[in-house]
């Protein structure tokens, strides 16, 4: 099955949208978007089903912290008075949680890993209007 460019998410192979974010199939990163290497596998769990892990290779972490343009915060702005789903953050916080897993990923990689375990993603607000996100794991090998 394909993976969405956008946001990593599975799709089948028929779909012309994804059902998560709703980007066209096909449709590459944009500008400033991180896609995870499909190679890695990511794991919330302490284990890869079906996998045998034979070395902990250490904690690894990605982070960043993101904020809307001014522009942006006016459309939010525009959203809250009229109430319902803040799109403009939604897609923010997409990012800002893609670019933690990319980092983190990144950092397995350098190690060596084949997967990374227990992963957990932590999201703040540092500043008014500023979020940040933080993805820590196990990088391991597995076989």
């Amino acid at each position: 099955m394909p993976f969405c460019s956008r946001c990593g998410r599975e799709m089948l192979a028929n779909a012309t949208t994804c059902p998560n974010c709703g980007a066209a199939a096909g449709q590459g990163a944009m500008p400033g978007e991180y896609s995870v290497d499909r190679s890695m596998m990511l794991s919330t769990t302490h284990d890869v089903p079906g996998r045998k892990i034979s070395r902990a290779l250490g904690i690894v972490f990605g982070s960043t912290v993101r904020t809307r343009g001014m522009g942006g915060r006016f459309l939010a702005g525009i959203e809250g008075i009229v109430g319902g789903k803040a799109e403009s953050y939604i897609v923010e916080m997409d990012k800002a949680r893609n670019e933690a897993l990319f980092n983190m990923t990144e950092r397995a990689m350098a190690l060596g890993a084949d997967a990374i375990i227990g992963i957990d993603l932590d999201i703040s607000e540092v500043l008014e209007g500023y979020i940040m996100v933080t993805a820590t794991g196990t990088a391991v090998k597995i076989e």
